[in-house]
């Protein structure tokens, strides 16, 4: 996790200090180097958690001739492949990292580069030739990034707290998120709790044009349901398992310790057992919380299955007690959604264990496993389908 920020189009953007600001409230996303990068109206910069190449990966990248540099915030698991065909096209790249190939890309694609990344991003790119600002975010927005447009400019960060760090005057609480956030709990992702500030939708890209300050958007990615009635089951079930294989072993790259989620579900299973395949000696961790039901055992189980070490990391009550009244600065904006403790504690609990984590997170929201998805199921065809169902049901009880 690293932290981007950086303004365009003001009076004082090349100076650096609103950018250096911005930077400072993202100490806590890039705790190992920081970057920055200036030009005549524009400063980019970044707060580096170094993931891939740890020596010379530092950020803002360049390519040859310093007219195209990049920030990155998150991963570029196909680095190495697109660092192939950049050599093989005759770019010279300094060093292995994934942040580099962004540069090197857009010169070639502008972009439609974006088609060509697997991975989550949110990035920010400075083209001096084509005079222009461009930032994307990666297709299902994993990784945040707000944008607003004062005194005619643009300002943009990971984090809401550091947008506004770079802001002439604090913003107002939006009248209509607050309503959102009060009938849904959570702020819908095309509004933002402050008041002319922006989130750069997922699958979009946006570029401002440096001489005019005209702004572009569009959306270069959507989910396409499309189905495929001519498959079997079997081969379903095998691309499944192809894909997901595949998604595991990309996300196993990292030149610092890598561990897994580990606890008695089924999709932090298959993560753990998917990953030990590829990387020998894997390390899982299980978080016991005080005054929960442990899922050690399970956790074990599935540990000496798949033969990888299993650590139990133990969290005690006061430990959800002290992180209550960081909460609010951890989330930028208002959410009433009661996993956020735990998944912070969880967080921090394994920080002495690991850098990077792979969990199971999404497994229901992918492979439709909530009841609501059935739901949605059965009111397509509500009388077949909820027979079938309650067909199936009644056998599973028949002796």
């Amino acid at each position: 996790m690293c932290g981007i920020a950086g303004l365009a189009g003001l009076p004082h953007a090349s100076g650096g200090t609103r950018t250096r600001a911005m930077l400072d409230q993202l100490l806590h996303r890039g705790p190992d180097a920081e970057g920055l990068a200036a030009g005549p109206g524009w400063t980019i910069g970044v707060r580096r958690l170094a993931i891939i190449d740890l020596v010379s990966g530092d950020q803002p990248v360049m390519s040859e001739d310093g007219r195209v540099q990049a920030v990155l915030n998150g991963e570029i698991y196909n680095y190495r492949e697109l660092r192939q065909e950049l050599v093989g096209r005759g770019h010279e790249l300094r060093s292995q990292g994934d942040s580099e190939v962004l540069v090197h890309l857009w010169e070639d694609l502008g972009p439609a580069m974006l088609a060509r990344l697997r991975g989550m991003f949110a990035l920010a790119l400075i083209d001096e030739g084509k005079r222009c600002l461009f930032l994307a975010r990666d297709r299902v927005g994993k990784k945040p990034l707000y944008w607003a447009r004062p005194e005619g400019g643009l300002v943009f960060a990971s984090e809401l707290k550091a947008l506004r760090a770079g802001l002439p005057q604090r913003p107002a609480v939006a009248p209509g998120a607050l309503r959102a956030f009060l009938q849904w709990g959570f702020v819908p992702e095309r509004q933002c709790i402050a008041q002319g500030v922006q989130k750069l939708p997922p699958g979009s890209w946006l570029q401002l044009d440096l001489g005019t300050g005209e702004i572009r958007q569009q959306r270069y990615w959507d989910l396409r349901l499309e189905p495929r009635p001519e498959l079997t089951t079997e081969e379903a079930a095998e691309q499944l398992r192809a894909a997901l294989d595949e998604a595991v072993r990309l996300r196993l790259r990292a030149d610092v310790p890598l561990a897994v989620f580990l606890s008695g579900g089924l999709d932090s299973g298959v993560v753990t057992a998917l990953a030990a395949r590829h990387q020998a000696d894997l390390r899982a961790l299980c978080v016991e919380m005080a005054g929960t039901p442990s899922e050690a055992g399970l956790a074990r189980a599935t540990a000496e299955k798949v033969d990888v070490r299993l650590e139990v990391v133990r969290v005690g009550a006061e430990a959800s007690v002290s992180l209550l009244d960081s909460l609010a600065t951890v989330f930028d904006e208002p959410l009433a959604d009661p996993s956020c403790l735990p998944t912070l504690l969880v967080a921090q609990a394994v920080r002495g264990y690991a850098t990077v984590v792979l969990n199971g997170d999404g497994g229901d929201e992918v492979l439709a496993g909530y009841r609501r998805h059935l739901a949605a199921h059965l009111r397509d065809r509500p009388a077949a389908r909820l027979a079938a169902y309650a067909g199936a049901a009644v056998a599973s009880h028949l002796p």
